[in-house]
């Protein structure tokens, strides 16, 4: 449930833009719609300095246990059993005892065989692939990455597909603000059933039927022109892609590299993929039009489907179950001591 929270809470405010930034609203002055973010961004700033480290830094990297105490205390609540926490985090941190710079840390991510395993889980739920085993395992974190790009494509596109494919102007401007809401239900659906199933589990299936989603929506659009209801079905395929990927794939995706890799290497890991992730959106977000009007709808399928089923594949064989497990397992067994079971 708590890993969901960041993506209800920014699901809803990409909803809230998205309808703000219609034409009937604030759409035509740029400027109100702007300023409208402005108390919003200073009043969670503000409230980022009263809250203490996490744990795991704090025993980990700072060393300094009484602060740790107080910080599982303040995250989990008094009344959680604090010595057991402090002992699951000093099992991570027993293989984690030397120090490092911040380069050697970036170094060690593509050094180290089982950190890059895990730099290509994350990002093969964002999006690439090589070859030889090791770079492959580095991959599977870009390719995790790849099931999040095709929804910020669609979504700051979608009317513009829609009046493509001859869907009423009125509608097709209302496509976006329809996404995002089936992407704000998607993360509070997700919020329930994260913790009953696996995220292996959960991030596999889901991606599966994204595509599945995706293809269904190109047959839809280059049949529309033949059976003209079938542009609604495009609207409502839209809709169900994003209500998918928020209820899975995106959450799942953004934190999944924080349970794939030791305490000391976890922000740089997850800023290593982040990076990759916006390079990777930014290109195939001004891909997709040009490509759009050479080879119509099915642009999704070559610059989204299939990258993402060769991701499938990659994290089908090598990404680790990580529900209910601690760091230093997970660890582990991409190091090739244990299985997950």
């Amino acid at each position: 449930m708590m890993t969901f929270l960041s993506e209800i809470s920014y699901s809803s405010m990409c909803f809230v833009g998205m309808m703000l930034g219609t034409r009937q609203m604030l759409g035509s002055d740029l400027v109100a719609l702007m300023t409208f973010a402005v108390p919003f961004c200073t009043f969670f700033f503000a409230a980022l300095f009263f809250l203490p480290e996490t744990p795991k830094f704090l025993l980990i990297s700072r060393s300094d246990r009484p602060a740790a105490v107080r910080s599982v205390r303040f995250y989990h609540g008094c009344d959680c059993d604090v010595d057991t926490v402090i002992k699951d985090i000093i099992l991570e941190a027993e293989d984690e005892t030397e120090t490092a710079t911040s380069w050697q840390s970036a170094k060690e991510l593509f050094t180290e065989p089982h950190l890059r395993r895990a730099i290509l889980l994350s990002i093969s739920a964002l999006q690439v692939l090589f070859a030889k085993e090791d770079l492959l395992f580095s991959l599977v974190f870009i390719l995790d990455f790849q099931n999040t790009v095709a929804l910020w494509s669609m979504l700051l596109s979608s009317t513009y597909f829609l009046e493509e494919i001859g869907l009423d102007e009125a509608v097709a401007s209302w496509s976006s603000t329809a996404m995002t809401l089936g992407y704000v239900l998607g993360t509070l659906a997700g919020s329930t059933w994260i913790e009953r199933l696996g995220r292996r589990t959960i991030l596999l299936s889901f991606t599966i039927v994204d595509n599945l989603i995706l293809v269904l929506y190109v047959i839809c659009a280059e049949l529309s022109p033949i059976v003209e209801p079938l542009k609604y079905s495009c609207l409502v395929l839209l809709t169900a892609y994003a209500f998918i990927y928020g209820s899975g794939v995106g959450p799942i995706s953004w934190f999944i590299s924080s349970e794939l890799v030791p305490q000391k290497y976890r922000s740089l890991a997850q800023s290593t993929c982040y990076s990759l992730n916006t390079i990777i959106v930014v290109i195939l977000t001004f891909s997709i039009l040009p490509l759009y009007g050479v080879v119509g709808s099915y642009a999704f399928l070559i610059l989204y489907t299939v990258p993402s089923v060769i991701s499938i594949v990659i994290l089908y064989c090598y990404l680790p179950e990580t529900k209910g497990r601690e760091i230093h397992e997970i660890v582990a067994e991409l190091r090739g001591k244990t299985k997950s079971s």
